[in-house]
């Protein structure tokens, strides 16, 4: 598994995590490295990504909301908004990360963590965003 991968679904983690405990995402992050001890690539990855999302949080959740015909982030499954969360924040803030492999390695997360909906689900509103955002 690649450092982006690795760091991809740690940060999915740490979202699922602050979505049910509240906990800052500093704080998850610091104990990630404690306990996992993540390679250092690994860790700026994640760094990067949990907080360009932090920062830009009301903007991602806005967008995702306005490309999801008829879904609310409420009604979306924890999993599903949180890999739509992480790729958002990718093809939006991330830029030396090209929009197809955000994409692609979304899809893959989806497919080891949703359910048997939860990439085509995924993908829908990614390419949604992609189109508009390019």
């Amino acid at each position: 598994m690649g450092i982006r991968r690795k760091a991809r679904e740690l940060a999915l983690k740490a979202l699922y995590e602050n979505e049910f405990n509240a906990e800052a995402l500093s704080k998850i992050t610091d104990r990630i490295q404690i306990e996992q001890r993540p390679e250092p690539d690994v860790m700026q990855f994640l760094q990067q990504l949990l907080t360009t999302y932090e920062q830009n949080r009301d903007h991602v959740n806005r967008t995702i909301e306005q490309h999801s015909s008829h879904w609310k982030l409420g009604r979306m499954a924890s999993v599903d908004r949180n890999i739509l969360r992480l790729g958002v924040t990718e093809i939006m803030y991330i830029a030396e990360v090209p929009k197809n492999v955000t994409i692609n390695e979304c899809l893959e997360i989806a497919k080891k963590y949703g359910t048997e909906d939860s990439s085509s689900f995924v993908n829908g509103i990614l390419d949604k965003i992609t189109k508009t955002t390019t």
